[in-house]
């Protein structure tokens, strides 16, 4: 595995910014709590999701530990669909 430099900012408002008017989504969205959701599933959101953003602590994670992580009562997943596919993940 190669290692990659990261750097770290914050970013401090000094006053609230104006609000934004978004236009309406162009498609069907639809956020949704997985309420069980399974070590395979999550692992399918954390690549598919997460490889353009360099996600990989996970990755290494045993399938047992990313279990135990799922299973507790403070731990929830929200997935982001758009067309009916995943295209986002919360935890």
């Amino acid at each position: 595995m190669a290692l990659i430099d990261d750097t770290v900012t914050y970013l401090e408002m000094l006053e609230r910014p104006p609000p934004l008017t978004a236009p309406p989504p162009l498609g069907k969205l639809a956020l949704m709590r997985a309420e069980t959701c399974t070590v395979s599933f999550y692992r399918y959101l954390y690549e598919t999701v997460g490889t353009p953003w360099v996600w990989f602590e996970r990755r290494l994670w045993s399938d047992e530990a990313l279990a135990a992580e799922l299973a507790t009562e403070t731990t929830e997943i929200f997935v982001l669909y758009a067309g009916g596919i995943p295209a986002g993940i919360s935890s």
